[in-house]
């Protein structure tokens, strides 16, 4: 068992992040570290955090070599997209004329960037930039003018 002394602020502070943290990955390793604690045995606490023995183990070697800082570290930052340099172009655009559908948004994208993406990464770029679809109502048929003038007359003399 790896034993680790903790202080009360360090418990406070684990506390509050495993419930308040803005990433659920660092939320349930500070979860598993405020478990040990306040005593849990190891085994429970994978239980309760459903990890295993070598997760858990890595979350205690990272709370010992650099304390709740290094846990709270993101190191999942991804790969910015090459349409972020373009965004406020596109969106200028799409306000003055916005597209029908995320086609003819993939195809203005190409025109103004030369770069071409799927749409589903079309379309996760657009919510990123605060674009949301626009909801369509349906097209009336063909209506008969003669049909209702002559129901508005029948209901405006019984009324």
């Amino acid at each position: 068992m790896v034993k680790i002394a903790f202080t009360e602020e360090e418990i406070d502070r684990l506390y509050e992040g495993q419930l308040s943290h803005e990433s659920q990955s660092t939320r349930k390793k500070m979860l598993a570290l405020y478990l040990k604690s306040i005593g849990i045995e190891h085994a429970m606490i994978c239980k309760i955090c459903r990890v295993s023995w070598p997760t858990m183990l890595s979350y205690l070697k990272d709370y010992i070599d650099g304390g709740i800082e290094k846990l709270t570290k993101n190191l999942h930052v991804g790969h910015p997209s090459a349409l972020n340099a373009y965004s406020q172009e596109i969106k200028a655009a799409f306000v003055a004329d916005p597209p029908a559908t995320i086609k003819e948004a993939r195809a203005k994208i190409i025109e103004i960037t030369g770069l071409s993406r799927s749409i589903p990464q079309i379309w996760s770029f657009l919510n990123k930039i605060g674009m949301k679809p626009r909801k369509v109502g349906g097209v009336p048929g063909r209506a008969d003018v003669e049909a209702q003038e002559d129901f508005k007359k029948k209901n405006s003399n019984q009324g």
